[in-house]
C-alpha cells in the first residue's frame, strides 16, 4: 500500500494559525472513572427528544432487543436493568426515533446511539426525526464508533458505573488582545458571533444566507432529513448558513446561486492599525463552489477587487470545520471599513460563525498549489530515469512584506532521508504580490533503483509567517522495477478509488472512446513492451460479449508546439498493438494483456516484439470498440484528482511540468489524453486531446493505463526459415506449439518470465513439422515469452497463462 506522508514529514516544522481548532463542543459525554476511560467524549444531540439544557447522570446500560442484539428495534427485554439509567444502542436496522422510543418505554432516562461506521470511526451524524419523534421525551444523542468501541466492554461488564451527558450552550469566545471587533456588541449593538440573530449583518439576496438558531446546517439532498451541527465556538447561539444543496433541491435558487453576507460598518477611529485580519470559523462541504471576500472603505458604495480563498478544498470533500484567517489589504489610512463574504454556491453548503477582526501585521507566503512542476510520470522504470525540472508560482496573501524570500525544493526517500535540496532566492515579496514561473537551475535525476520519493516545495522569509500551513506543497513519484504509470493502483491505495472518466462531468461521449497516457523513454534501445494494464468500471454481465478493447502504442513526434494541441494523427507512428474481447475476464478493474509489434502495414504481428527507441515520447492508448453502438458505454477507470490525499492529486497534475518541458524544447510531456466523439472504425483519424492537464473539461483527470517493459529477446539469432503457432492463448494447463522447420532439427522450448526466469522448459528431438506440448501445471498466471530454440536460431511468441 502506498503510504501518504503527512504535511509535516520534513524537518521543516509548519505550524497552524489555530486553523484546525474546533472549539468547545456543545454536547459532551463525561467519564470520571475508571482512570483509563476518564475524559470528555463528543456526542451530538438528536433533532427530537428533550433538548433542555441540563446534565443527565446515570449508569450506562446496553438495551437488548428480542433478537439479543443491542439495536432496540422492538420492545427491549432488559427493562429492569435499563430503568433509571442511560440506554446505549447500536445504530442499524431501524430508525433512530424507534430506538429512542423503545428505550424510553423500557425506563431509560436518556439514550445514546453508537455509530456503526468502522470506516469513519470518529464520524457522528445528526439523528433526524422519524416516525416516533413526537413521542420521544427523553434526551437522545449519538456518539462515534470509536467512542463506543472504547467503552463498550466496560459497559457490558458493569465496571463503568456512571456517565454524564451534557447539553449546554457554553460559549467559548475566541480570544486575543489584538481583536478590535466581533466579540460582544460594538457601539451600535453589532457583533460577529450571530448571537440571537444577524446583529447588523445584511444579506444581499433572499434564499441565500440564513440565520440558524441551533448552529446547524439542515436539509438538502445530501443531508436528506438529517442535519449537521457546526460546532463552532459559539454555534449554540446561532450561525449563518448558505445551503446551496437545499436551494437546488427545492429550486428556490439553483446553482450557480450567488449570495453576499455584508458586515456592519466597523470603526477604526483611535486605533493604530498595523494590519487588518478577518478571522472566522467556517464549516463547508465543497463541490464546485467559489468563495470570496471584498472590502469597502466608503460604507459599501464601492468595493475592492474580490479575494478568492478556499481553493485548497477538493471537489466532493468531506465535511470541513476549521478556523480561517484572511489578511486584508488596501486599508492604509482608512477610518472605517466593512467587508462582505460572497458565495457562488454550486453544492453543498457554507456556514460561518465567530467572525472577529484583528489588528495584526501578517506575512502569509504561499505555494500556489495549482501550478508547480512534478514528475512527468508518477511511476517510471529504473532503466528509464531522466532529469526532473522544477518550477512553482508563489504569492504573499498577507498584509505585510516578507523579506529575503526563498523558494526551496526538498526530496526525501521512503526512509524520509533527504536525497536532494535546491534553493532559488526571490528577494522581498510584498503584500498581495504573486511571483510566477520561478524556474530552478538545478535538476534531479533519481537513482536507477526502485524507490518511493516525496518532494516538497517550501517558501520561507526572514520573518515569522502568520499562516505556515500553506508554506509547503508535497508531491510524490516512484521509480519502479519495470512499470510506467500515471496513477497508483487500487491495491496500492487500499481502496477502489477510481471512477468512470465522465462520472461527475456534464459530458455526453459516444460509445467509441479513446483514453491514453504519455510516457518518455530516454534509453529505449534494447527494451520492449511486455504487458499493459487498464480497467473498466462496468460489471461483466453488463458488457460481456458486446465488443473489444484495442490497445495501441505510438511513437509521438510533436510538430506544433506542445501538449496543448494534443496528439494528432500526422504526429504519431503505430509500433505496438493488441486486442482483448470482453468475455471471461476475472477482474474488469484490472485487465492485463501483452502488446505485440506490428508489420509494415500496421497490422498486429504476434511474431514480433515492440521495438522501443532512445529519447522517444510514446503515447499508449486504449480504444473502446463495441460491436453495436447501442451497447452500454465502456467506462474506463480514471482518477479525477479529488477524494484522496491532496498531494496525490497535485502529483498527477502535469500542466506546470509540461510548461517547463515545452519552454526548454524537450519534446517530452506528461499526462493523459482522450477522444470522446469517435465513430466506429475511425481510430486512426482521431486527435487525442489532453485530459485535464491543460484544459478544464476533465479537471485533474488521469487515466489508469500502465505499461511494463522488459529486455528485448531480439538479441538472439532469429530463425527466419521456421514458423510456429502457439495455442490456446491464453493457456491454462497445457501449451501447444505447432512448429514448421525447413530441415529436421532438435528443438528446445523455454517459457521465460518478465524477470528473465525460465519457468518451464522441454527439449524435443528430430522436429520438422510437429506439434509440441509444454506442461503448465506449475506455471503461475501471467504473461510470458515462449522461446523456441532450433539449430538455426530462435523464434519467440507471447504467451498468457490464465488460471
Amino acid at each position: 500500500m502506498r503510504i501518504f506522508f503527512t504535511k509535516h514529514f520534513l524537518l521543516v516544522v509548519l505550524g497552524f494559525l489555530s486553523l484546525q481548532v474546533m472549539g468547545q463542543r456543545i454536547n459532551h459525554l463525561i467519564i470520571e472513572s475508571p482512570a483509563n476511560l476518564a475524559g470528555e467524549y463528543p456526542i451530538q444531540r438528536a433533532a427530537f427528544g428533550d433538548k433542555a439544557e441540563v446534565e443527565v447522570t446515570g449508569k450506562p446500560v446496553f438495551a437488548v432487543g428480542p433478537n439479543g442484539k443491542y439495536e432496540a428495534c422492538e420492545a427491549i427485554t432488559n427493562a429492569a436493568e435499563v430503568t433509571g439509567n442511560i440506554a446505549f444502542i447500536d445504530r442499524g436496522t431501524c430508525g433512530f426515533s424507534v430506538k429512542a422510543y423503545n428505550a424510553q418505554n423500557g425506563g431509560a432516562i436518556a439514550v445514546v446511539v453508537c455509530n456503526n461506521n468502522a470506516n469513519s470511526p470518529n464520524e457522528i451524524i445528526g439523528m433526524a426525526a422519524g416516525d416516533f419523534a413526537d413521542q420521544v421525551t427523553i434526551p437522545a444523542f449519538m456518539t462515534s464508533y470509536a467512542t463506543c468501541q472504547k467503552i463498550r466492554a466496560s459497559i457490558l461488564d458493569g465496571t463503568l458505573e456512571s456517565v454524564k451527558l451534557g447539553n449546554f450552550c457554553k460559549v467559548t469566545d475566541v480570544e486575543g488582545d489584538d481583536i478590535i471587533w466581533g466579540i460582544g456588541e460594538d457601539a451600535n449593538g453589532n457583533r460577529g458571533d450571530f448571537k440571537g440573530g444577524l446583529n447588523g449583518w445584511t444579506i444581499s439576496t433572499e434564499n441565500t444566507w440564513v440565520w440558524n438558531a441551533d448552529g446547524e446546517v439542515v436539509g438538502g439532498q445530501y443531508l436528506g432529513g438529517d442535519f449537521r451541527s457546526v460546532f463552532s465556538p459559539s454555534g449554540c447561539n446561532g450561525i449563518v448558513v448558505f445551503n446551496s444543496d437545499l436551494y437546488d433541491f427545492n429550486q428556490s435558487c439553483p446553482p450557480v446561486c450567488t449570495g453576499e453576507l455584508v458586515s456592519p460598518n466597523i470603526s477604526l477611529d483611535g486605533i493604530n492599525v498595523e494590519g487588518i485580519v478577518v478571522e472566522f470559523t467556517q464549516a463547508l462541504r465543497q463541490y464546485r463552489s467559489k468563495y470570496f471576500i471584498a472590502v469597502s472603505t466608503d460604507g459599501g458604495a464601492t468595493w475592492s477587487d474580490t479575494l478568492q480563498f478556499n481553493q485548497e478544498h477538493p471537489t466532493n470533500s468531506a465535511h470541513i470545520l476549521e478556523r480561517k484567517a484572511l489578511p486584508l489589504t488596501g486599508l492604509d489610512g482608512a477610518t472605517q471599513f466593512r467587508f462582505k463574504f460572497i458565495y457562488e454556491g454550486n453544492y453543498y453548503y457554507w456556514a460561518l460563525d465567530d467572525i472577529v477582526v484583528r489588528n495584526a501585521k501578517v506575512i502569509d507566503t504561499k505555494i500556489e498549489t495549482n501550478f508547480f512542476a512534478v514528475a512527468p510520470s508518477l511511476k517510471v522504470p529504473q532503466s528509464q530515469v531522466a532529469p526532473m525540472y522544477f518550477l512553482a508560482d508563489v504569492s504573499n496573501k498577507g498584509n505585510a512584506t516578507g523579506s529575503n524570500a526563498s523558494l526551496n525544493v526538498v526530496i526525501v526517500d521512503s526512509n524520509e532521508s533527504p536525497v536532494a535540496a535546491f534553493t532559488e532566492p526571490l528577494g522581498d515579496i510584498s503584500s498581495g504580490q504573486t511571483i510566477e514561473n520561478t524556474f530552478f537551475s538545478d535538476t534531479f535525476t533519481p537513482d536507477a533503483k526502485p524507490e518511493a520519493y516525496v518532494g516538497a516545495y517550501v517558501i520561507s522569509t526572514d520573518e515569522e509567517d502568520g499562516n505556515e500551513n500553506n508554506n509547503q506543497a508535497l508531491f510524490y513519484f516512484d521509480v519502479t522495477e519495470n512499470t510506467f504509470a500515471n496513477l497508483y493502483t487500487e491495491d496500492e491505495i487500499g481502496q477502489a478509488y477510481m471512477k468512470d472518466v465522465t462520472e461527475i462531468w456534464a459530458v455526453d461521449p459516444t460509445n467509441y472512446v479513446t483514453i491514453g497516457n504519455s510516457y518518455y523513454l530516454p534509453k529505449g534501445n534494447g527494451w520492449t513492451v511486455d504487458k499493459v494494464r487498464f480497467g473498466l468500471k462496468n460489471q461483466l454481465d453488463e458488457i460481456e460479449g458486446t465488443g473489444q478493447i484495442r490497445v495501441d502504442l505510438f511513437e509521438w513526434d510533436d510538430q506544433d508546439g506542445g501538449v496543448v494541441r494534443g496528439v494528432e494523427p500526422t504526429e504519431r507512428t503505430l509500433v505496438g498493438t493488441n486486442t482483448i474481447f470482453l468475455e471471461e475476464i476475472d477482474n474488469l478493474r484490472n485487465i492485463e494483456i501483452p502488446l505485440f509489434g506490428v508489420d509494415e502495414d500496421g497490422n498486429q504481428d504476434e511474431d514480433s516484439e515492440v521495438v522501443l527507441k532512445d529519447n522517444t515520447q510514446y503515447v499508449l492508448v486504449a480504444h473502446s470498440q463495441p460491436f453495436d453502438p447501442s451497447t452500454p458505454r465502456y467506462q474506463f477507470l480514471t482518477y479525477n484528482g479529488f477524494g484522496l490525499d491532496d498531494a496525490y492529486a497535485r502529483s498527477i497534475y502535469t500542466e506546470a511540468t509540461n510548461f517547463v518541458l515545452d519552454s526548454l524544447d524537450k519534446k517530452r510531456y506528461g499526462g493523459s489524453f482522450y477522444n470522446d466523439d469517435g465513430t466506429q472504425g475511425d481510430e486512426a483519424d482521431r486527435t487525442f486531446s489532453p485530459l485535464g492537464n491543460n484544459q478544464t473539461l476533465y479537471s485533474f483527470t488521469v487515466v489508469y493505463l500502465e505499461m511494463d517493459i522488459k529486455k528485448s529477446t531480439s538479441t538472439y539469432n532469429v530463425d527466419n526459415t521456421a514458423s510456429a503457432k502457439v495455442f490456446p492463448n491464453p493457456a491454462a494447463r497445457e501449451l501447444y506449439i505447432d512448429v514448421t522447420l525447413e530441415n529436421t532439427s532438435n528443438v528446445k522450448v523455454e517459457l521465460v518470465a518478465i524477470d528473465g526466469r525460465v519457468v518451464a522448459s522441454k527439449s524435443f528431438d528430430a522436429v520438422k513439422d510437429s506439434r509440441l506440448k509444454l506442461n503448465l501445471n506449475n506455471v503461475a498466471s501471467g504473461t510470458y515469452t515462449a522461446l523456441i530454440h532450433t539449430d538455426k536460431g530462435v523464434l519467440s511468441k507471447k504467451v498468457v497463462v490464465q488460471k
